[in-house]
């Protein structure tokens, strides 16, 4: 989707963590390779925005190693943003964003994260 000047691409149904988790899933991985695969043509005229979010349950035990929401989703989409540096995009057009629980999806049981890239003017 096109939204104001930026391509959207949303996984919704697609969970790249483990519920409290930070660790990338060998499907978000496959994902995260065929995107960047894909959006290798434009990755030194395209900025990525990674944005990390939780599901409901998040951090909640006393246990987790996460102080809230907000940090796990930060780290996530760090994981993400780290993941695309492998595969050669360069820092400056990389940046991340954490929503911890915030935006609430059709699937809210579930983690996920999103990724948004703006096209630069």
């Amino acid at each position: 989707m096109i939204k104001n000047k930026a391509l959207v691409i949303d996984f919704n149904d697609l969970s790249f963590f483990e519920s409290g988790s930070t660790k990338l899933t060998p499907q978000g991985v496959a994902s995260i390779t065929k995107i960047a695969k894909a959006l290798e043509p434009f990755k030194d005229s395209v900025h990525i925005t990674v944005q990390g979010h939780t599901d409901s349950a998040g951090v909640r035990s006393q246990h987790s190693q996460y102080g809230d929401n907000w940090e796990l989703s930060v780290i996530r989409a760090t994981a993400v943003l780290k993941s695309l540096l492998k595969s050669g995009y360069p820092q400056e057009v990389l940046s991340a964003e954490g929503f911890a629980d915030t935006q609430a999806t059709k699937n809210c049981g579930t983690s996920r994260t999103r990724s948004k890239s703006h096209l630069q003017n």
